[in-house]
C-alpha cells in the first residue's frame, strides 16, 4: 500500500477506535458481533464458512448440521468481537481496570515455576482472545515478551504496538524469534506462543481431533534445551465457572461482569521437564501433550476457535507416498498416556482415509 494511503487509513482507524470508545462497551461489541452474524452469512463469505464448517463437522462428528452452522456463526461473530476488543485493550486492560475485564481461574498452573524462577513458555491458541493473555499476565507483574508476527499495514500494525506495549509487555517479531528464545529465557521473561497453526511438512505430525497434525517443533525443541516449563492456557469469554465461589457471588451481586469483556484466564496444564525426562522420544511427547492440551482448550469453547485456518494441510510423507502407517509412530501414539488403544486405532484408520484421498486428487496437501 503506497504511503498516503496507509496514512489515510490510521487516521481512519484511530477515529473509529475514538468513535467505539464513546459508547458503552457492552453496545460497541455487541454491535461487532451483529456485524460479524451478518457477515457470516453473507455471499462474500460462502467459501470460508463452509469450509469452516467442513473441519467443525470433522472435529465434532456427532454434532448436528444445525449444531455447526450455529459454531461457524459463532465463530465469525466472535471474530469482529474480538477485533474491537484488540483495539481496546490498550484502555479496558490496564492496572486500575483489568479486573473488571479479566478473571484468573483460582487453579492456575504453573504460576508457582513463575515465582521461582524456572524458565517457563507460555502456550496459546488461536482461542478466545488470545491478545489478551500476555497483558493481562503482564499486569500481574510477570515480565511477558510477545512474539508476533508484524502485520502488512504499517498504520494498523503501530495501533497494535502500542496496544499491547501498553500493559507492560515487549513485542518479539516471529522472524529469527525461535533462535532468539533461548536468550530471554535467560533473563527470566516468559515468551508468549500462539503454536496451533499448520507447521508444513516438515513439522511434527502428531494427534488433533483424530487426524495427524503438522506442529512446530521448535516449542519441544526450546524446552528441552533449557530445562523449560510449558503453561499451556487460553484467555475465553463466559465459560461457566466450575464452581460458584466468592468472586462469582461478588460478580452476581455488584453486576461486575456487564460492561466488561468477560474473560477468564485458565491455565489448564503446566509440562515439566520431569514429565518427558523418561520418554523414549522426548520431543514427541512434548510436541503431542501440547497438541492434545490445545484440543482440549477448543473442545470448552469451539465458537471461539480460528477454524478458518487450515490447519490440516499439510500431510506426513507416508500419506503422500501411500507406504502405510508406521509402526513405530503407532507405537508413539500407545505410548501417550492420554491414548488408548481405540484412540490410536481411529488415527491410522483417519490416516489411510487422508492418503486415499490425497490419491484420488493426486495432491499432496488438504485445501
Amino acid at each position: 500500500m503506497p504511503a498516503w494511503a496507509d496514512a489515510s487509513l490510521g487516521i481512519v482507524l484511530r477515529s473509529a477506535l475514538g468513535l467505539a470508545t464513546a459508547a458503552p462497551l457492552d453496545t460497541t461489541l455487541a454491535a461487532l458481533e451483529s456485524f460479524g452474524a451478518r457477515f457470516a452469512r453473507s455471499r462474500f463469505n460462502n467459501r470460508r464458512r463452509d469450509t469452516t464448517m467442513e473441519r467443525i463437522a470433522f472435529a465434532f462428528p456427532d454434532w448436528t448440521p444445525d449444531r455447526v452452522r450455529e459454531c461457524a456463526d459463532g465463530v465469525w461473530r466472535h471474530l469482529f468481537r474480538m477485533a474491537g476488543e484488540v483495539a481496546l485493550t490498550g484502555r479496558m486492560v490496564r492496572e486500575d481496570s483489568w479486573m473488571n475485564q479479566v478473571r484468573f481461574d483460582p487453579v492456575f498452573r504453573g504460576l508457582d515455576d513463575v515465582l521461582d524462577g524456572r524458565p517457563v513458555v507460555s502456550v496459546t491458541a488461536h482461542l478466545g482472545s488470545f491478545e489478551v493473555i500476555g497483558p493481562a499476565l503482564a499486569l500481574l507483574g510477570v515480565p511477558m515478551q510477545a512474539i508476533y508476527r508484524p502485520l502488512d499495514l504499517r498504520s494498523v500494525d503501530r495501533v497494535v504496538q502500542q496496544t499491547r506495549a501498553g500493559t507492560g509487555m515487549r513485542l518479539v517479531e516471529k522472524f529469527g524469534a525461535m533462535r532468539r528464545l533461548p536468550s530471554i529465557l535467560d533473563t527470566g521473561a516468559v515468551p508468549a506462543l500462539v503454536a496451533d497453526q499448520n507447521a508444513g511438512e516438515r513439522g511434527e505430525f502428531v494427534p488433533f481431533f483424530g487426524r495427524m497434525t503438522s506442529t512446530y517443533k521448535s516449542v519441544a525443541a526450546v524446552a528441552m534445551r533449557r530445562n523449560a516449563v510449558l503453561v499451556c492456557g487460553a484467555v475465553t469469554r463466559d465459560l461457566p465457572p466450575r464452581s460458584l465461589g466468592v468472586d462469582e457471588l461478588h460478580d452476581a451481586a455488584l453486576e461486575r461482569r456487564r460492561n466488561s469483556m468477560a474473560y477468564t484466564c485458565r491455565m489448564i496444564e503446566a509440562i515439566r521437564p520431569e514429565d518427558w525426562k523418561d520418554q523414549p522420544d522426548p520431543a514427541f511427547y512434548i510436541t503431542a501433550r501440547v497438541r492434545h492440551n490445545i484440543e482440549r482448550m477448543v473442545r470448552e469453547a469451539p465458537e471461539q476457535y480460528f477454524w478458518m485456518h487450515r490447519v490440516w494441510k499439510s500431510r506426513p510423507a507416508f500419506e503422500i507416498e501411500r507406504t502405510g502407517f508406521p509402526p513405530e509412530l503407532r507405537d508413539k501414539l500407545l505410548a501417550l498416556p492420554w491414548m488408548t488403544p481405540d484412540a490410536v486405532g481411529a488415527i491410522i484408520e483417519q490416516s489411510d482415509a487422508d492418503a486415499a484421498r490425497l490419491a484420488k486428487t493426486g495432491s499432496r496437501r488438504f485445501g
